[in-house]
């Protein structure tokens, strides 16, 4: 009876530590978290991402907790629903884990446009075509992508709209905002930030 409860103790001794070491493990490899607000049709937000963000990451993306959180106001006025568009797209690349490819194509397409003096704002640039054309340069089914987009564009353009909303009440006010480790900094500290925060 004793030897039972002295092997029923070790293990759940065993399994207390082997616990503990994983919780202290991943309080201790936990990266810093950088949430990258924008909306798909600011000019600012595709320049800033070539020109400063995308770097970045590249240099330290093995460091950071990266999520893009693409929010939609630009078009609030306008009968063309681009900033919408796009976000819902996001969302349904997102459910099918390329989100992050897909805007990062999105910015450096519009960052392309904006360079050769294109005007795209409300203009209809995020048809459902375009953004099809998008998912398919990157070689994902177009088919498994259409279908989210359709089916689920009135539910996911909900949630944007609820995205909008906690991004209002975090005290955002336009694009590109960054927040790391959920503090907001300067997008043109970024660099230096990243710099001091990692030491090189």
């Amino acid at each position: 009876m004793k030897s039972k409860r002295l092997v029923t103790y070790i293990v759940i001794s065993a399994i207390l530590v082997l616990l503990l070491s994983i919780l202290f493990f991943n309080i201790l490899n936990k990266k810093p978290k950088l949430d990258y607000y924008l909306d798909f049709q600011c000019p600012n937000c595709s320049i800033f991402a070539v020109q400063t963000l995308n770097p970045l990451l590249t240099q330290y993306y093995n460091k950071l907790d990266f999520e893009y959180r693409p929010i939609a106001f630009l078009d609030q006025y306008s009968n063309y629903k681009d900033s919408h568009n796009a976000a819902v797209a996001y969302l349904c690349a997102k459910n099918f884990g390329y989100e992050k490819e897909f805007a990062k194509l999105l910015e450096e397409n519009y960052y392309a446009d904006i360079t050769l003096q294109k005007k795209q704002e409300n203009i209809g640039y995020y048809s459902e075509n375009k953004l099809i054309y998008f998912v398919e340069k990157l070689g994902k089914n177009t088919n498994d992508f259409e279908s989210c987009y359709t089916t689920n564009y009135n539910d996911f353009y909900k949630l944007v709209d609820v995205d909008n909303l906690a991004a209002f009440n975090l005290g955002i006010k336009g694009t590109p905002t960054i927040f790391l480790n959920g503090k907001e900094i300067n997008v043109q500290d970024l660099n230096v930030t990243l710099k001091d925060l990692f030491g090189n």
